[in-house]
């Protein structure tokens, strides 16, 4: 693996490769006689990745692919290919890279698949699920994927993340030297049929710099490929047989959740008279339910409910739905409106536009917007499809850009945690668990989203203190980070996580501090040995308690001698709201663990992260 990492970074310095799909083959689990050591290669491949972003390769250019899980669900290493999946979306998440997963693609078959016959309807041919080297067969002889199934594979996991337009299935089947047959038409699926692609919005085009190639993808460590498309797509309304969307239709590259009960709203312009069809909405973790509608425009707010949907519960991928009630809209200024169900849904944002916000129990939208909801600067993956016509139709032909599971690393400005008010001069975006990250390895949110490639601005409301550095002082000393950082974190309930510190001299462990910007549910504190490179025993701990804004100090139940060494600092949250502040340096160890009095044993296969929280200990050198 490491060798292919540098052949990676070598072809990237050279100016060959712009763009790496790293997919790490099943063989060796399935055909393994002992077991993977799991959090070995999960540390291995988290370091090649590491190093590729190291090297310049930006985050969002990389493509981790989990492992297609192909044995029965008795066989044993079902319980590896899901331990190294898990590992690989933290990987995704924690690097900020995009992830794709292999249920899209085997959904696809399900969809193709005719009957229980293991045969798939590609463009009217049949294709067989047998090994050979002809085309009808989905496999080649050697057990790879063949031609049309790399087509398949193409679309619903990696076109996306290329930015090209997905292949129909005429143009699928013309590479495998086949032809589409019009008189057996495929399903609908969610990848290539015989219906070209949707059109390009108006503005700059799609303009890949290479022509699509179809060599079979087998199970190698590491895919790279060597196009380099680039696509822009802006976000005006653009028509197509009397249909024109308003909003945002481009899949933008950060994730963001925590907006459960908060009804959202972020501005658009109608620039013509026209019948609203439905609303789109992209989610790239799904959880719960959501409602979508349409505002119009009072004063500088939102107004009156013009439209909406019925609640559904979304997938991961642009989610479109029928309005209840078509309604014809005059040329002006608009709000497209979202309510989650659930803080754990996530859309994809920028920092940029007009948005309104206010806490909103999920239900049918307001008839009317509150007339004092919060401002601030933000712009989701979200559009309206509307009719021009006589008649309007509730199929959507605006230009979206599905992206199944894929996560892409942001380069906007970050979001601040609820408590946040937001200023003129800041572009935040509110979140009841604000995910922000660093562009390193941070640690994973619940909502399995990282971010920044800056360093974050704190929300107004926050609380600073005069920094602090470590100093000996009427016999005391601090290991830890002293100082308050500049993002706020959370997302952290029922985790169990550490960072590595070193103390230089025997001292007594007095009292542990951490730093909250924002509360919820209580809080334990610990500091454990090292064994290895991870936590090892515990050594003290606090009492739980209920955090305050500011700087928690809270002293050790037990005030015990540490000599000289590397220990870990460990905070337990029992609440996903609590927040604390981070930045992305360090060395951190992180597992879920409910809450409770802290475990004697820290786990022995952490995730390893990279990340240190406002957070430290206060020691005693006096005898």
């Amino acid at each position: 693996m490491t060798s292919q990492t540098n052949k990676i970074i070598t072809d990237f310095n050279n100016g060959l490769i712009s763009k790496v799909i790293s997919m790490l083959g099943r063989n060796d689990v399935y055909g393994s006689v002992n077991p993977p050591d799991v959090p070995a290669l999960m540390d291995l491949y988290d370091a090649n990745i590491q190093a590729m972003i190291n090297a310049g390769i930006s985050p969002s250019d990389i493509l981790i692919v989990d492992i297609n899980q192909e044995a029965e669900d008795s066989h044993p290493s079902t319980v590896y290919i899901n331990q190294l999946n898990a590992g690989l979306l933290d990987i995704a998440n924690a690097k900020g890279t995009a992830f794709a997963s292999f249920d899209a693609f085997n959904a696809e078959l399900d969809c193709r698949e005719i009957g229980n016959t293991n045969t798939y309807n590609v463009g009217g041919q049949i294709i067989t699920s047998g090994w050979g080297n002809e085309y009808h067969n989905l496999r080649v002889a050697d057990g790879h994927l063949g031609t049309v199934g790399n087509g398949l594979l193409a679309n619903t996991m990696i076109i996306d993340f290329l930015g090209l337009p997905r292949m129909t299935d005429a143009e699928i089947l013309a590479v495998a030297g086949g032809v589409e047959n019009p008189s057996n038409p495929p399903p609908v699926c969610g990848s290539a049929t015989s219906t070209p692609p949707p059109p390009t919005p108006t503005g700059p085009t799609s303009t890949p710099t290479t022509t699509r190639t179809s060599t079979p993808i087998g199970p190698t460590s590491t895919a790279t490929l060597t196009r380099t498309p680039t696509a822009t797509r802006t976000a005006t309304a653009t028509s197509s047989s009397g249909m024109i969307t308003v909003g945002e239709t481009t899949v933008l590259s950060t994730s963001y959740s925590g907006n459960g009960n908060r009804l959202v709203a972020q501005q658009v312009v109608l620039s013509q008279s026209a019948t609203i069809q439905s609303l789109s909405y992209y989610v790239s973790t799904a959880s719960g339910q959501l409602r979508l509608g349409i505002y119009n425009n009072n004063g500088s707010n939102p107004g009156t409910l013009m439209a909406e949907t019925a609640a559904f519960t979304p997938v991961v991928g642009w989610n479109t739905q029928p309005v209840l009630a078509q309604t014809l809209l005059p040329a002006g200024t608009y709000w497209l409106a979202f309510l989650p169900q659930n803080n754990s849904l996530a859309g994809r944002v920028v920092g940029t536009g007009t948005g309104r916000y206010y806490s909103y129990t999920f239900g049918s939208l307001p008839a009317s917007y509150s007339s004092s909801p919060t401002s601030a600067a933000f712009r989701f993956s979200f559009y309206a499809t509307l009719s021009t016509g006589a008649a309007p139709s509730n199929t959507p032909t605006s230009t979206s850009l599905p992206a199944n599971t894929a996560t892409f690393t942001p380069t906007n400005t970050p979001l601040p945690a609820n408590t946040a008010t937001f200023t003129p001069t800041n572009t935040p975006l509110p979140a009841n668990t604000a995910t922000f990250t660093p562009t390193s390895t941070p640690l994973p949110a619940n909502t399995a989203t990282f971010t920044p490639t800056r360093t974050p601005t704190v929300a107004a409301t926050a609380t600073f203190t005069p920094t602090r550095t470590p100093t000996a002082s009427s016999g005391t000393i601090t290991i830890g980070e002293t100082n308050v950082l500049s993002t706020n974190y959370s997302g952290n309930g029922n985790r169990l996580l550490a960072q590595q510190v070193t103390l230089s001299q025997s001292a007594t462990i007095q009292s542990l501090s951490y730093y909250v910007a924002t509360t919820g549910g209580q809080l334990r504190l610990g500091i454990y040995n090292n064994s290895g490179n991870r936590p090892g025993a515990l050594l003290a701990q606090t009492a739980a308690f209920t955090p305050v804004v500011g700087w928690n100090t809270q002293p050790v139940i037990t005030p015990t001698l540490l000599p000289p060494g590397t220990y870990w600092l460990a905070f337990l949250p029992q609440n996903n709201a609590l927040a604390g502040r981070v930045v992305a340096s360090g060395t951190g160890r992180y597992y879920s663990y409910t809450f409770a009095a802290l475990p004697a044993n820290f786990s022995s296969s952490p995730s390893s992260a990279v990340f240190r929280f406002s957070l430290y200990a206060t020691l005693s050198t006096e005898p």
